[in-house]
């Protein structure tokens, strides 16, 4: 299942997983010469969690579809091409107008399917497309235009990062944190 957590509430969970005791907070009590246990705890927790976006289990992540916060554009080797909004991670499927199914995303371009695409009597297979990542750039084939209308895509599952203070996984996912020991540098 789903789950949102705020910063705070990651945090108690990874005070919790180190053994650590819930703040009292009926008194206070000031000190100056400590380990601000909360601060390296938070900074942890946003690097795991980072890591778990771009190379975790997929099955730990809330992905998310982002396909109408992006454009393709078309080039003569029946070639796709779209930036990648800045808060996206990884991307896992790809599901574009006129295609059968949807394609996994590769690291790299298939070879053989960039050499067919060069040759101009071969118009791509809508029954076996392809998608991989150049640098930021997503890039997807056949991308043929259809009737005149730009390729337009169905469906982009991926993986985004929500932001500083917002962890958005699946709960089985906590059981990857690591255990924290607030004292070791």
């Amino acid at each position: 299942m789903k789950v949102t957590y705020t910063k705070d509430e990651m945090t108690r969970l990874w005070r919790e997983r180190a053994g650590l005791e819930p703040a009292v907070t009926a008194c206070g009590i000031t000190r100056h010469d400590g380990i601000d246990v909360d601060r390296s705890i938070e900074g942890r927790a946003r690097q795991w969690y980072l890591d778990l976006l771009y190379r975790g289990d997929r099955r730990y992540l809330a992905l998310e579809d982002i396909s109408p916060r992006v454009a393709f554009s078309t080039d003569g080797c029946n070639i796709g091409r779209t930036a990648l909004p800045l808060d996206v991670c990884r991307v896992f499927e790809v599901r574009l107008a006129g295609w059968a199914t949807s394609a996994k995303v590769r690291k790299t371009p298939p070879a053989r399917l960039i050499s067919l695409l060069a040759n101009p009597f071969f118009s791509g297979s809508k029954t076996e497309p392809m998608a991989w990542i150049e640098d930021d750039i997503l890039c997807v084939a056949p991308a043929s235009e259809v009737r005149g209308a730009l390729t337009v895509p169905l469906r982009i599952s991926a993986a985004v990062d929500p932001g500083k203070a917002v962890f958005i996984l699946d709960e089985s996912a906590l059981s990857t944190i690591p255990v924290y020991d607030p004292f070791e540098r």
